[in-house]
């Protein structure tokens, strides 16, 4: 074994070595370097009297042992480690090793401080996970005093060569050079006790107010929170702790959000609809405490058009008038392929209203389906433009029973400014005389001619009806797609050449109302307080839902259209002043002869494709242009203009008195022979002579009433006609949720269209999506939409992505409070809805037989048995249909 010389180690009363040029030397000839890890194999050369030195150093390192386990008993609750060794010797050749293992440094804050004289450090550091390697060591053999401080991100080291100081964020340790002494800050933690708390819960909130279930009543929203899609969802805790912190994590298929509160508050912004999830901890000076989890729906939300903060009013009227700006070629490329104009959605409303075959949309059990569905699709487009938007509605019984509309039953020629509705602010105002709109976003689009140019560019083929179950019909009466004579997108009962949308808001320039029986008036009198309690506590209570189907269009919707819409044109004006001049006509006689005037030019132009004169009679107008007819008018003169189309009466119905008679009670079908103010009017034209009957009818029938466009089958051209029909599928909600009905069976007594027997489907929704988009929507019978239209269903909640707000019903007429919507007992809310096959209904045995003197309508004149006559009993078609 090799010589190894003693080196003899002179100490100074601190232990340091004399000089630094020896212990340079002696650093350099062992080669003991700075953070090197040092075996304790090595052979270390010592001077003489070593036993003594050796008994010495086992002693020091026994008493820092024990000293260190003492420590870290102490700091047990710390997760950081301070190991201290600090001796003064004053001997002066000692040499003293120190050994320090740390294992599984699992708190990634192990901190070994070593200070003072040492000659030689043995650091051993195993599996220090946080890879800080937090060994804070004096970098050098300390000489002369020198200070070192050593700092990193969890644990701050202060060393000088007679203290060490240690502090980190949990534990500070103090040790001098005698002692060591180990002191622990404790927090002040206050107590809590999860067992007096409440269970965590939240609520949701946005501008509009708390998502409770006063505004969104859908029962299966009562046991989950609700978040409106494209809005910014406040979600607060209900007894949040001072102090504590709240982590949560919302999660969907296509949306999540995550983060920590400090007082119970997030938000959360879905770019989606659909099915999320959120789960919320909460932790009081970290310690777990209460949680949460539960199932969040999200949807669009459908307001009050009047309710809407400036913001959205705005992005919903801009977006929406869009529509009628960007015509579908430029609309596809800005919007993708998807895109349709709203002239697209007017030819299948005007096709569906005005075809010779039957109705589609109107009259039937298929009104609430056919127009929440085009609605709908309508909003899927809108969406394409701005994803934040939503079609919503006007709850128009609140406008008609207002202070303002009673102000314009006084004056009908304001233009609709007696509601703020009708200004520039929404939908604008009209012209009383021309029906122009003048101001507003709507006031300068034209309607277009239905070319077949125009019906390409609009993805609708020429040629092809968009409703296949009546096609060959509809084709051999006439062309696929329904127009005015003038060719433009209108019923083809409104001989208007305006290429301007139609709104009157009165009837025929007839000023004041207040003079004339309200029975009269009230077919242009709106939709008030008495429609809506009639309706929901006489027509629905009690009753299965085909009532519903089948009498909301009537008792709760029609009118609008009508008073809005009006009517007016300079030749009736001029027949009017002729008739009150001439025979004494009052208004209230003109106003019962507007009514029958619309009901009978949409009824007979209508049939004329498929009259027969064998079983009906000879047709009763001659008129020199038809919308049937293949070459349209190119003029643009209208009515009682030189140039403009005429209509006269059928002269056969002028050859006797039976014959006018039967004519007169054809025009007045639904007046004629009753018990009301209407009927009086008849009679005072039965007292005239027979050459003044005959003069009083021929006016009549060139008499041209143009209805405003949103009284007929061009009503979707208004944009009224959008917003109306949101307030008839809010109120079947209602009605639905408020249980009062005896069943939810779809079925169709009366009509066999497509549009609404119970296995018809709607050829035009093709495009249309439900949440899955696999499901073919125009491939679903009326049946099956009625299900999805169902707010109690499975299928609203998980297909539809929208819900209406604020049910609050004592805005209208205090509905609720006087007891409309008091439940039916016997009705069980979650009954599924029974397909029945169509089956004609069974005549009652109290019902009247044809033309008895008890039915609503009048007897036939004399001839009327004849296989020639008109036919004076027979409902062609509702007059409240095409709207």
């Amino acid at each position: 074994m090799k010589n190894t010389r003693d080196y003899d180690i002179k100490s100074s009363s601190y232990g340091a070595l004399e000089s630094s040029m020896e212990s340079q030397h002696f650093l350099e000839k062992n080669k003991v370097f700075v953070n090197d890890t040092i075996n304790l194999n090595q052979k270390i050369p010592i001077n003489k009297g070593w036993m003594k030195r050796f008994i010495s150093t086992i002693l020091i390192i026994l008493i820092c042992v024990f000293g260190l386990a003492y420590n870290n008993s102490l700091k047990k609750s710390s997760s950081h480690h301070v190991v201290t060794t600090d001796t003064d010797e004053s001997d002066n050749n000692i040499i003293i090793t120190n050994v320090v293992n740390v294992d599984n440094d699992i708190d990634n804050d192990v901190v070994i401080v070593n200070d003072n004289d040492i000659t030689t450090d043995t650091v051993d550091v195993t599996n220090d996970n946080d890879n800080n390697n937090d060994i804070t060591s004096d970098n050098d053999v300390t000489t002369n005093g020198v200070d070192v401080e050593t700092n990193d991100n969890d644990v701050d080291v202060t060393t000088d060569t007679n203290d060490i100081t240690t502090t980190d964020n949990d534990v500070d340790v103090t040790t001098d050079t005698n002692d060591i002494t180990t002191n622990d800050v404790i927090v002040d933690v206050p107590t809590i006790d999860i067992n007096s708390l409440p269970s965590l819960t939240f609520t949701v909130s946005t501008e509009y107010g708390i998502h409770d279930s006063a505004r969104f009543p859908y029962p299966w929203l009562d046991d989950c929170l609700f978040v409106e899609t494209y809005k910014t969802n406040t979600f607060t805790a209900s007894s949040a702790v001072s102090g504590c912190t709240y982590d949560y994590t919302i999660s969907g298929d296509t949306d999540a959000s995550s983060g920590t509160s400090n007082d119970g508050t997030f938000t959360f912004l879905p770019e989606n609809t659909g099915k999320f999830s959120i789960t919320v901890n909460e932790y009081c000076y970290n310690t777990p405490m209460r949680s949460f989890s539960n199932t969040i729906w999200s949807k669009y939300v459908r307001r009050e058009v009047s309710a809407l903060t400036d913001y959205d009013r705005e992005e919903f009227l801009d977006t929406f008038a869009k529509l009628w700006e960007i015509k579908t070629p430029e609309g596809k490329e800005l919007y993708g392929d998807k895109y349709k104009s709203l002239y697209h959605f007017a030819v299948v409303h005007n096709d569906a209203g005005a075809n010779p075959v039957c109705d589609e949309f109107h009259t039937g059990s298929g009104f609430i389906n056919n127009h929440m569905y085009l609605g709908s699709y309508l909003e899927q487009i809108m969406r394409l433009i701005n994803p934040k938007v939503s079609l919503h509605y006007m709850e128009y019984g609140i406008y008609f029973s207002s202070d303002g509309y009673k102000n314009h039953q006084l004056n009908q020629l304001d233009g609709g400014t007696w509601s703020e509705m009708f200004t520039e602010k929404y939908f604008g105002s009209n012209d009383p005389y021309t029906g122009k709109i003048i101001n507003g976003r709507w006031a300068d689009f034209t309607l277009p001619y239905l070319t077949r140019e125009f019906l390409i560019s609009e993805d609708i083929d020429p040629d092809k009806t968009l409703f296949s179950h009546e096609q060959k019909k509809w084709l051999e009466a006439s062309g696929a797609h329904m127009m005015n004579p003038y060719g433009l997108l209108r019923a083809p009962w409104n001989y208007s050449p305006a290429t301007y949308t139609l709104r009157f808001h009165n009837v025929n320039q007839f000023n004041d109302y207040t003079n004339v029986n309200t029975i009269i008036t009230n077919y242009y009198n709106g939709v008030d307080c008495r429609d809506y309690e009639n309706f929901v506590s006489r027509e629905c209570n009690g009753n299965p839902l085909v009532t519903l189907l089948t009498d909301v269009e009537d008792d709760v919707h029609g009118k609008v259209h009508f008073t809005v819409g009006g009517s007016g044109g300079d030749k009736c004006i001029e027949v009017d002043d002729y008739l009150m001049n001439t025979y004494g006509f009052e208004w209230k006689d003109m106003v019962a002869i507007a009514q029958s005037s619309q009901r009978y030019f949409k009824t007979y132009i209508t049939m004329y494709p498929t009259w027969d004169d064998k079983k009906f009679g000879p047709y009763p107008l001659d008129c020199s242009a038809n919308p049937w007819q293949d070459d349209k008018l190119t003029t643009t003169v209208g009515p009682g203009e030189d140039g403009g189309p005429t209509c006269d009466c059928n002269s056969y119905y002028f050859e006797d008195q039976d014959k006018l008679t039967t004519f007169i009670y054809t025009y007045f079908q639904d007046w004629a022979g009753r018990k009301v103010p209407q009927a009086e009017t008849v009679d005072k034209l039965l007292n005239l002579s027979f050459d003044e009957q005959v003069d009083v009818m021929s006016k009549l029938c060139g008499r041209f009433q143009m209805e405003g466009d949103l009284a007929g089958s061009g009503a979707a051209t208004d944009p009224i006609f959008w917003v109306v029909h949101g307030g008839v599928e809010r109120i079947m909600q209602k009605i639905y949720i408020e249980g009062i009905l005896t069943d939810y069976v779809y079925t169709e007594p009366l009509s066999e269209c497509s549009g609404h027997i119970e296995t018809g489907t709607k050829d035009w929704l093709e495009g249309y999506t439900f949440e899955d988009e696999s499901i073919e929507v125009h491939k679903l019978t009326n049946v099956e939409l009625a299900e999805y239209l169902n707010p109690l269903s499975d299928k609203y909640r998980d297909q539809v992505d929208f819900v209406y707000d604020h049910y609050d019903w004592s805005t209208i007429c205090d509905g609720e409070a006087k007891g409309w919507f008091a439940s039916n007992p016997d009705v069980d809310p979650n009954a599924p809805i029974i397909v029945n096959p169509l089956t004609p209904p069974k005549p009652d045995d109290n019902d009247p037989p044809p033309n008895d003197s008890s039915s609503d309508y009048p007897p036939p004149p004399n001839d009327s048995s004849s296989d020639n006559s008109p036919p004076l009993n027979r409902k062609l078609r509702s007059y409240e249909g095409n709207i």
